[in-house]
């Protein structure tokens, strides 16, 4: 009897133990969950907060007011400054250089000479050719005498006839050959170039002196054909120069090419350069500037400040700390500026820094 109450005893305390074992189990669980949950609700706390800035902070930029002024389209073409007139002096007589006359940079005027070649044996050969002519001058005239006589043929008369002729000309030949030893200047112009020294032995197309006329100066260009409603001979350009910085030049389209270069589609223009101080000098690189349509009084705004979305020009307008998304028509454009037509007003604060990463209604602040 004693036994069974110890045995029923054992094992209600052996139950006991192992509902307090699963109690305290649940409770552990239960203290686990609170936790993770109470650990969701700090991060999505957090990240709400995070979100919340975001959304608040401004993006900095900078402005300038849509204000009306002159605009004009231009074409541009680059171009280098050319001569009309420039010549490569050749030697036309063989020998040594006694004496060069100028220097490069030198002024020069028609017919003027520039070198000296020894013409020792250019005289000597006009000296031969004269006396061949005199002594076949003599020869016809005893020829004259005899045909008069009826001593000699006519046929023979007229042979001796020819050969005077042609001493005589080998007489003018050998004349011409000793003024080729003289070098002259073909037209008036400057020397850019000496290419011989005194004492060098020179022969017939041999390159002396290179001279060039400055007094009308071109500048050749390819345009392209589109451009040639534009292009009416007598129309005037600026020229600019990096070495005149701020000056301007002109000059006045001469002419226009009758074809169009089937490889490029260009036509060349050639104008003429109407400067009479020649500040411009031959082989300097220039740009023409031809102005074909203004506008004036018209809205306008910094080239940078336009973006492109799917092809339609936008530009973002900021008004109370927002920027506005406003899709624009554009009128002419130049390097730096572009006419609005239409989408916005005058006055209207525009961004010209910091809009590619806005959207419409992103809140802004404004910087100077």
């Amino acid at each position: 009897m004693i036994g069974r109450y110890i045995r029923k005893h054992l094992e209600y305390e052996g139950s006991l133990r192992s509902c307090r074992r699963a109690t305290l189990c649940v409770l552990l669980v239960a203290v686990c969950l609170m936790a993770l949950e109470l650990a969701g609700c700090k991060m999505e706390f957090g990240a709400g907060k995070k979100h919340k800035d975001d959304r608040g902070t401004a993006v900095p930029v900078k402005v300038q007011p849509a204000a009306r002024g002159d605009i004009a389209n231009s074409l541009r073409y680059n171009s280098v400054v050319e001569p009309d007139k420039q010549v490569q002096v050749l030697a036309r007589a063989s020998g040594a250089v006694l004496k060069v006359y100028v220097e490069e940079g030198a002024w020069v005027g028609q017919g003027q000479i520039l070198l000296k070649i020894d013409d020792t044996e250019a005289g000597l050969n006009l000296e031969r050719a004269q006396a061949a002519a005199d002594r076949q001058s003599v020869t016809l005239k005893r020829a004259e005498e005899m045909f008069a006589r009826e001593m000699l043929a006519k046929d023979e008369l007229e042979q001796t006839t020819l050969a005077l002729r042609d001493a005589e000309l080998n007489l003018k030949q050998a004349d011409l050959s000793l003024t080729y030893t003289a070098v002259r200047s073909p037209f008036s112009g400057t020397v850019v170039e000496r290419l011989v020294s005194e004492g060098d032995q020179i022969s017939p197309g041999c390159p002396l002196f290179s001279v060039v006329d400055r007094s009308r100066l071109r500048l050749n260009c390819w345009v392209s054909e589109k451009d040639l409603q534009h292009l009416i001979p007598g129309i005037i350009a600026d020229v600019e120069s990096d070495v005149w910085v701020g000056q301007l030049f002109r000059a006045e389209l001469e002419r226009l090419s009758p074809v169009v270069d089937t490889k490029y589609g260009k036509v060349k223009a050639v104008f003429r350069l109407l400067d009479p101080d020649e500040k411009l000098k031959p082989g300097q690189f220039v740009e023409l500037r031809l102005v074909t349509q203004t506008h004036s009084q018209v809205l306008l705004a910094p080239k940078q400040a336009v973006i492109y979305e799917a092809g339609t020009p936008v530009v973002f307008v900021a008004r109370d700390s927002l920027a506005f998304h406003c899709p624009v028509n554009l009128g002419l454009e130049t390097a730096d500026l572009v006419e609005l037509v239409s989408g916005v007003a005058e006055g209207d604060q525009i961004v010209i820094e910091g809009q590619a990463t806005l959207k419409d209604s992103t809140r802004v602040k404004i910087i100077p």
